[in-house]
């Protein structure tokens, strides 16, 4: 929105420049030639700001493939476990979330290599899991990253 500003403003000064030095005769050869050097300046303005206006587009379009390859990668994921898919921790420790999102990761509560959960449900790339710990008899849920999992069949 900015750079659309610019690029108006910059159009209409040099517009107006371009009106005001075709008048001819009123004007002495000095304030011409600063009339030339101020147009120049301005399609420069103005070239600068449309390649400034391309960069930005260019980003913006990498950013959209970017967060689609990202939605695909979760997908993929999200597919290898579906609803009461039994799964095992392969990092050396998995941390429990809030919600299904990074930035709510619990310090406190985690999983360590080779617990086996159980994936209720996914969303966002994370798999909300019940651990049951048969040494305290206590079952803990919450939200796991995927990608701390991988899928198993019980008994195997």
């Amino acid at each position: 929105m900015r750079i659309l500003f610019h690029l108006l403003v910059v159009s209409f000064v040099f517009s107006y420049l371009f009106a005001c030095s075709s008048e001819g005769g009123e004007n002495d050869k000095i304030s011409e030639i600063e009339l030339e050097k101020q147009k120049v300046e301005l399609e420069r303005e103005k070239l600068r700001l449309e390649k400034e206006k391309q960069e930005l587009e260019q980003d913006r379009i990498e950013q959209e493939r970017e967060q689609q390859i990202k939605k695909e990668q979760i997908m993929k994921l999200e597919q290898m476990f579906p609803s009461h898919t039994y799964a095992n921790v392969i990092v050396n420790k998995s941390y429990f979330h809030s919600q299904p999102e990074s930035k709510f990761k619990s310090n406190r509560k985690f999983l360590v290599s080779g617990d086996q959960v159980e994936v209720l449900r996914t969303i966002n790339g994370f798999g909300y899991v019940e651990f049951h710990n048969y040494e305290y008899d206590k079952t803990t849920s919450g939200w796991i990253d995927l990608n701390d999992l991988t899928p198993y069949e019980p008994g195997c």
